[in-house]
């Protein structure tokens, strides 16, 4: 089957993307996320805004044991608290923090959830690492998008609703695929993007 309907739990990122020092943006259901990975490889994703002026953490740091925010310097621990504000001495508020949201980590993918800790589906098969296709965003809504994605044995794909009309898909080729049919896939997707978008309906 080309796309599941996926109860508990839905793709934002690859994890392969999510790079030390580094912040992914993702969005799901209307909230812009940050993606980021910690010195101790552990996987966090938050809400994109600074709890003190609302800017936007994906345009800060991620220093490794946390983030740092960009426009007054606020530092947030990995739990999403306030370690570190420079213009007060330094001080420490854990009252103030970023909205986090939990994550799951499987089969190559940074799965969330509508309602607590998500359960990724089991693979199919083993997936090789030239097998993932590249993230797709679609500006269509969730229900549109899945509607109009190809039956075929040869994929697995998820759509995740970002907002009403903006949709993310992510899968892979199955084993048997090799890379010239992983950028065939590719191919397929943009085509039926642009279909989509074109027409605003399958």
């Amino acid at each position: 089957m080309s796309a599941k309907a996926v109860v508990d739990a839905f793709p934002i990122a690859l994890q392969r993307d999510v790079r030390s020092g580094s912040v992914v943006r993702s969005q799901f259901r209307g909230v812009e996320l940050i993606i980021w990975r910690d010195d101790c490889d552990g996987i966090h994703v938050w809400e994109d805004r600074c709890p003190h002026r609302s800017v936007r953490l994906s345009a800060g740091r991620n220093l490794g044991d946390g983030i740092q925010a960009a426009y007054h310097g606020w530092k947030f621990g990995k739990d999403g608290s306030v370690v570190d504000i420079p213009a007060e001495r330094h001080s420490v508020r854990a009252d103030i923090r970023v909205k986090t949201f939990p994550c799951a980590i499987g089969d190559g993918f940074v799965w969330i959830g509508d309602l607590g800790k998500p359960t990724p589906p089991k693979a199919l098969a083993t997936i090789r690492e030239d097998a993932y296709l590249r993230p797709l965003y679609i500006d269509a809504p969730a229900k549109v998008v899945t509607k109009a994605l190809p039956e075929t044995s040869d994929l697995q794909l998820w759509v995740t609703p970002c907002d009403d009309n903006l949709s993310l898909v992510m899968g892979y080729t199955l084993l048997r695929s090799t890379p010239d049919a992983t950028r065939c896939a590719n191919n397929l997707l943009d085509r039926l993007r642009r279909a989509i978008e074109a027409s605003g309906r399958p």
